[in-house]
């Protein structure tokens, strides 16, 4: 700077390059601001995707707990698998009740899995293989059960139109 410039412009000059520094210095705080406010969500991104796994897991530890459920009832009580699958019944003879109870929790069962195959990576393509093998055992069971098909037609209204629709084409 010139030593003829006077006062008043020197600390004019001062001021302004002060001035120029506090706003960098404010520039750089915005930036670290916006940083760390990217590096939080990109953490709480990781924290929900770990959520929504759990609950994928948690899905299918209860389908198959559902599943070791039926299994276990047919081991205790083949009985009841050979009444809900035709193996044994006579024409005319009352159903117990155990094979209607069997009968309705097993559709409550694919119900269950028809309505959680969402939560599923391995169920929610309908071309997938997973669910395929679902649609084709679903199936299946209707095919060979006079008794599911009979239980799903007394309950229909139970286990909604989507379902039921589902099931019957």
């Amino acid at each position: 700077m010139c030593p003829c410039t006077p006062l008043y412009e020197r600390r004019s000059l001062r001021l302004q390059r002060f001035g120029l520094i506090v706003q960098w210095i404010a520039l750089l705080g915005a930036i670290g601001s916006i940083w760390l406010l990217k590096a939080q969500v990109m953490e709480q991104t990781k924290a929900t995707n770990a959520q929504y796994d759990l609950l994928d897991a948690s899905v299918y530890q209860d389908l198959m707990s559902k599943q070791l459920d039926l299994d276990k009832l047919f081991i205790e009580k083949p009985e009841i698998y050979d009444y809900l699958f035709e193996k044994r019944r006579i024409p005319g003879e009352k159903v117990p009740t155990d094979a209607l109870s069997a009968a309705s929790y097993y559709l409550t069962f694919f119900q269950l899995v028809y309505s959680q195959r969402t939560r599923l990576p391995a169920l929610r393509d309908e071309n997938d293989a997973g669910w395929i093998s679902w649609k084709n055992t679903m199936a299946g069971a209707f095919k060979e059960s006079p008794l599911l098909c009979g239980e799903l037609s007394n309950l229909r209204e139970m286990y909604g139109k989507d379902f039921v629709d589902y099931l019957l084409t």
